[in-house]
């Protein structure tokens, strides 16, 4: 009802405004195949549907999931005849996040680049191979949050929130707006494709 009120709002109005259904963990089974149950329910009737765009919230790990599993989610839901839109995009880097789950360090750094690398390239190739589908790609946070490390030693109940949501490595850039390594992947990859 939620989808078909704010439809009918919308139509009453003129106004363009799409509606998305969005959600976190899109890329996880059974996760991605509930969703597109339910796009298909609020699609049904093809005269009115009832839902304009998938979006598929962006907080990954650095060492979890696979881009290709994000780039499959996508797929299944440009499938079901709608586009998908990346929203608040933040591959988290933290202590607890990190290789040996103590401190982050250079590998974990590097790490951090290779997944914005492979994350862009998996949307860059869906972009291309399904024009149309890919609605947009927006970034959570581009700064490092290094005033978030003192958190680590904090009970997990009692940690900022930022910490676990946001990471403290986890920008483009460092708390000095200096690029990181991350950042120069992520153009080479658009620069490489086309940015598409």
């Amino acid at each position: 009802y939620a989808f078909q009120y704010a439809k009918e709002a919308v139509k009453a109005t003129g106004a363009d405004i799409k509606l998305y259904y969005n959600d976190f963990n899109c890329f996880q089974s059974p996760k991605t195949a509930y969703i597109v149950k339910l796009i298909e329910y609020l699609n049904a009737d093809p005269a009115n549907p009832l839902l304009d765009c998938m979006g598929m919230e962006g907080y990954v790990l650095t060492y979890w999931p696979e881009a290709k599993e994000v780039k499959s989610a996508m797929n299944k839901f440009a499938d079901c005849g709608v586009p998908v839109g990346i929203n608040e995009l933040t591959v988290r880097l933290n202590q607890k996040e990190s290789a040996n789950h103590k401190e982050v360090t250079e590998k974990d750094l590097e790490a951090h680049a290779k997944k914005y690398k492979d994350i862009f390239n998996a949307y860059c190739d869906f972009a291309k191979e399904r024009p149309g589908m890919l609605t947009n790609v927006s970034i959570w946070g581009l700064l490092d949050r290094p005033d978030l490390e003192a958190e680590f030693e904090k009970p997990e109940n009692e940690r900022h929130y930022d910490y676990n949501i946001y990471g403290t490595h986890s920008g483009l850039f460092t708390a000095d707006f200096e690029a990181k390594q991350a950042f120069f992947n992520v153009i080479d990859v658009l620069k490489e494709k086309g940015g598409n």
